[in-house]
């Protein structure tokens, strides 16, 4: 019997038509640990169980079972905290998208529940056009869509749906 085998250049898009997708992992890795930094100063702080690198299409990070973001000040002490149930990460936008059960948190005791939210690493925010709750100590706001710095201590509603205090019974 002969066996006559034949070696081509590896191509992804012949390697995407057999895989069905348009992305091809390039590295997986799991407990994963990122700083961020900017001018030396440890800005964030993220972990992900599962984090996967793409080389193909739109170039991308993505961690599929959920990502712990833990923001510093200057003083690199604690001063919000992300978390979510999947994210994505667009490193040549500076962008990160996150899903499902996110919740933020900050140091006066805010948090805010959604299940889309953004972080644009350039301009230093995060933001939402989707439901979202704060409930703060006094109080529950809901609204559709907000925008804050990453503190999560200055932030703003888009449209209000609803205030709530805490000690009324709508508010519990």
């Amino acid at each position: 019997m002969v066996l006559l085998a034949s070696c081509e250049k590896n191509d992804l898009k012949k390697v995407a038509s057999f895989t069905g997708k348009d992305t091809i992992p390039s590295q997986i890795a799991t407990d994963v640990t990122i700083i961020y930094s900017d001018s030396a100063k440890v800005k964030a702080r993220l972990t992900a169980p599962k984090m996967i690198q793409y080389i193909t299409g739109d170039e991308a990070v993505e961690m599929p079972i959920g990502l712990n973001v833990l923001f510093y000040n200057d003083s690199l002490q604690p001063n919000s905290s992300l978390r979510a149930d999947y994210g994505i990460r667009y490193p040549n936008k500076y962008l990160v998208k996150v899903t499902g059960n996110v919740v933020v948190s900050n140091t006066k005791g805010d948090t805010l529940h959604t299940e889309e939210l953004f972080w644009d690493e350039n301009r230093n925010i995060i933001y939402s056009n989707t439901f979202v709750k704060v409930r703060e100590p006094d109080k529950i706001i809901l609204a559709e869509g907000f925008t804050s710095d990453v503190t999560f201590l200055h932030y703003t509603f888009k449209k209000v749906k609803g205030t709530f205090s805490i000690n009324s019974p709508e508010g519990k």
